[in-house]
This record gives structure tokens, sequence and C-alpha cells, in this order.
């Protein structure tokens, strides 16, 4: 009887990444949903954020009358909290009246927004022009926002909040290692221009942990590596519309990228919806396999760039005894 030696089996981090996508998308896993929440001035009705003059007025209000910069039309907060004007009467989704939205005292605030009129003839006759279409002109439609702390109605759940998220040592360790990195700074959304080759995120204190910011922050300096003067991936590199094919695989490369990234990091993941997010493009990509092993390829790339070393794990010098029988 004789004992043989052979090296232990390994399995690499693209190989495990990729097999978690493909099982996900079998799944069918729906309902993403952005790990971050917008802190900035704006519209808690609309979740909207307010830009130009419209941010800067809601900006000096709020500190005049000493109030929170989250703000909401009367009519986006009735439809928020379904609510129902019947009559002078207001009524929540019971039938029961509820109390006038705003406070004694309350100081609304007049912000305008730009809509497109349609143009007339002087018979009264739309005006098309030369393809059939519509002509319109442009012009400034006012309306009138509240404070949530203006409002008799609750709106507090809706106002984003902010979480003490920690910086993870793991998470910055990959960031530090990437050389060239692009300039990275604050923003309402997370994404990558590679005409500037300049990174946005939010703030980290914004995402619901940070596990979630180190995923995304990680999905985007996936997509920095396409940039012409690194990896030149068609998809950042001649980039042609949103929701287009190539736009669509480069959406996949970079979620397997930062998923790799997250699993050398040691950084859990929220797979469920990564995989939902996936989703919304993977009808592009026609929801092969095939694709999914070409987006992890790539991936893997774009990994060994950012940290700057091969990620193919080497056969392991561990081995097990095997026993054989002598003849």
């Amino acid at each position: 009887m004789a004992y043989t030696k052979k090296p232990a089996e390994t399995v690499s981090v693209e190989a495990k990444i990729t097999e978690l996508f493909i099982n996900g998308l079998k799944q069918g896993i729906v309902g993403w949903q952005k790990p971050w929440v917008i802190a900035a001035v704006g519209n808690v009705a609309y979740d909207s954020v307010y830009t130009g003059y419209n941010k800067f007025w809601a900006s000096l209000h709020a500190q005049m009358y000493n109030v929170r910069n989250h703000y909401a039309t009367v009519a986006g907060a009735a439809t928020k909290l379904n609510y129902k004007l019947v009559g002078k009467v207001w009524q929540d989704s019971k039938g029961n009246q509820i109390a006038f939205p705003i406070k004694k005292g309350a100081k609304g605030l007049q912000l305008v927004r730009l809509i497109q009129i349609p143009l007339k003839d002087k018979d009264g006759n739309l005006v098309l022009d030369s393809n059939g279409k519509q002509k319109t002109f442009p012009t400034m439609k006012g309306f009138m926002v509240f404070s949530v702390d203006h409002l008799v109605w609750d709106l507090e759940k809706f106002v984003p909040k902010e979480n003490d998220n920690p910086l993870l040592d793991s998470g910055e360790s990959i960031l530090a290692g990437y050389k060239n990195c692009p300039t990275i700074s604050i923003s309402d959304k997370a994404c990558y221009s590679p005409t500037y080759n300049s990174l946005h995120m939010p703030a980290m204190n914004s995402f619901k942990n940070s596990e979630a910011y180190y995923h995304t922050l990680f999905h985007e300096l996936i997509h920095s590596t396409g940039h012409s003067d690194k990896l030149n991936r068609v998809g950042v590199s001649n980039f042609d519309s949103f929701g287009s094919h190539q736009y669509s695989f480069e959406e996949l490369v970079a979620e397997i990228g930062s998923g790799m990234l997250c699993e050398l990091a040691g950084i859990q993941m929220d797979i469920q919806n990564s995989i939902a997010y996936l989703n919304g493009w993977i009808s592009k990509l026609q929801s092969e396999p095939k694709w999914i092993v070409k987006a992890a390829a790539e991936a893997k790339k774009a990994v060994e760039l950012i940290i700057g070393r091969s990620i193919t794990p080497k056969a392991s010098e561990e081995v097990e005894e095997v026993e054989e029988l002598e003849a």
C-alpha cells in the first residue's frame, strides 16, 4: 500500500462571484433599491433635489426661518400620504377629516420650474416643425413649497436620514492601492465621468451601511478602469447611450467586478440587490450565461488593475494523502 500526494482544489474569486451572479439571475430576483438616500436640499414628496436658483433660495429660506431644507408642495405631500381634498376638507385614505396642512405663521417658499408651452398660430392651431413635431417655447412657472417643519402633516419618515457609518480598513486599502485612481468628489449620485476622469459618490453617511458604500464605490472604480488610458473598454471609452447593448454589458462588468473586490476585501455585499439591479439590464444581454462569463473575464482584468496583482490562485501547496493499492 502506498500514498501519493495531489494539490488541494482551489476556487478562484472570479469563479465564486460569477457563480453567485448566474444562480441569482436564474432566480429572477427583482426590486433593486438605491443603497443611499439623498440628504441634499430638495422635495421629500418627490424624492428630488433642487438645483440652480431653487437650491440657492431653498437653502437661504431654511437659514432665515431656522427650518430644515427638506420641502414639499401641499399637493405633493397629500399624494405621498394618500390624502385628498374633498370640497374644502382634507381627508385621509379612510375618509376621516384631517388637519389643515400648513402651520399657523408658516412661511412658504416660491420656487420656479421650466415648462414647455405648445406654440399656436393666430387661429389657435398647433404649430409643427418640418418633421411634424409640435413646436413649443419655454416659460417659467412658479410653485409654492413648505419646509417639513412648517407642515402639520407628518412627513418625517420621508426625510432622508444619515447614518454613522465607519470607514472600513479593508475597503480603504483597496482604494489606496489603486494607482492613478480618478479624483473622487461628493455628489447626490454615484457615477464615473470618463471625459474628466472623475468619480462622484454620495457621502458615506448617506448609505444604509458601510458595506453598501464600498460596494457602490467599487462599482464606480471598475468603470474607471475602462478609460481609454487604462483597459480601454468600449462601454466606457466609446460610450454610446444609456440602455444600449454595450452600456448594459459594461454595467454587468462593473457589478461583477465590484463583487470580486468586496470578496477580496472581506466586505459583505447585498447579492440580491446586485442581481435585482442587473435584471434591469440583463434583457439587453439576452440573459445568457456566456455573457456573464465574458463579463467576469473583463471584470477580472479591472480588479487586477486596481489592486496591482493577479487574482488567479496558484496551485495550493496544501496536499492531501491519497491511498493507492499496490499490485
